[in-house]
């Protein structure tokens, strides 16, 4: 064995070189150029250049806003979620308006149609467990509703991700202008993510500005449901801005994250928008692909 010293001064222990490896023909390593090495031999000309493409850093700053919030079921095992239920129902009339009244003054203005939203908490809880609610008062079937309800923020923890994608309806950008749609990856309370929706338009000299948003926001309603398919469907009444996509699958139980949006034209000539995404049911997750032609109802598929 022999002692070697490298160039950092470094001591190692290198092993001694045989006869064979001695005879072996001595490899220069410091021959010089690249092209050196080469002399004698054709050079093909360098491929071309892609042209640059200047980027400017903009100032503006999209910051979560934890006082958006949506409804979701507050669900229990079906045993506790029934006795829950026949417990809510022995509450009579005047009772269920008095602890109505708390209810409706903290929470009615933080959503665009609570009323509605808790209503159809009642119906989905009324077909579950095969309530006859025919001699059963609004307010009864609004009192079990809030009870079994829940807020989310669906920005508490963060807002981030954003992907950008030009509206195919142009007509309310003015001369040099481009409308444009955005998607943004939601970071909720538990870590579940949601993708929300922005507007707004990109100027001549490349400036963007984003629209300001509603007050409200509000998850879609999952409907022709089967297998690896379900469609997402908005009220009409909603802004684009207040439109959310929340996970209503098994798959999707912590969120639906990091849209990609792009434009798909259609040999007909009709644009539809598409977006690839990530949906997390607390182990794995499944690529989703999303795809709406109106911004109302969103077709997601396996």
């Amino acid at each position: 064995m022999a002692v070697v010293v490298d160039a950092h001064l470094n001591a190692r222990i290198a092993p001694a070189t045989s006869a064979s490896e001695q005879a072996r023909p001595h490899v220069a390593t410091d021959a010089g150029s690249l092209a050196a090495l080469l002399d004698g031999h054709e050079i093909p000309d360098p491929p071309a250049v892609t042209p640059t493409i200047p980027v400017r850093r903009q100032s503006m700053l999209m910051s979560p806003d934890p006082t958006r919030v949506i409804t979701l079921p507050l669900d229990y095992a079906d045993d506790t979620l029934s006795e829950r239920l026949q417990r809510l129902l022995q509450v009579d009339d005047h009772e269920a308006r008095n602890r109505l009244a708390p209810v409706i003054s903290a929470f009615d203005a933080r959503h665009r149609n609570l009323g509605g939203a808790l209503l159809a908490r009642w119906r989905e809880l009324a077909d579950r467990f095969g309530i006859d609610d025919t001699m059963i008062s609004p307010a009864r079937r609004l009192l079990v509703a809030a009870y079994l309800t829940k807020e989310f923020s669906i920005e508490g923890a963060s807002l981030c991700n954003p992907s950008i994608v030009a509206l195919p309806d142009q007509t309310a950008a003015r001369p040099g202008e481009v409308r444009v749609l955005l998607s943004l990856r939601a970071i909720g309370e538990g870590h579940s993510s949601s993708i929300e929706l922005r507007t707004g338009v990109v100027a001549a000299d490349g400036t963007l500005t984003v629209d300001a948003v509603g007050r409200h926001v509000e998850a879609a309603t999952a409907v022709d449901i089967r297998d690896g398919h379900h469609r997402l469907v908005f009220d009409a009444a909603t802004r684009v801005d207040e439109r959310v996509l929340w996970g209503t699958r098994p798959d999707e139980r912590h969120g639906l994250e990091d849209a990609r949006l792009v434009a798909l034209q259609h040999p007909g000539g009709s644009v539809e928008l598409a977006a690839t995404c990530v949906a997390y049911d607390g182990r794995n997750i499944t690529v989703k692909l999303v795809r709406t032609s109106d911004l109302l109802s969103f077709d997601v598929d396996t």
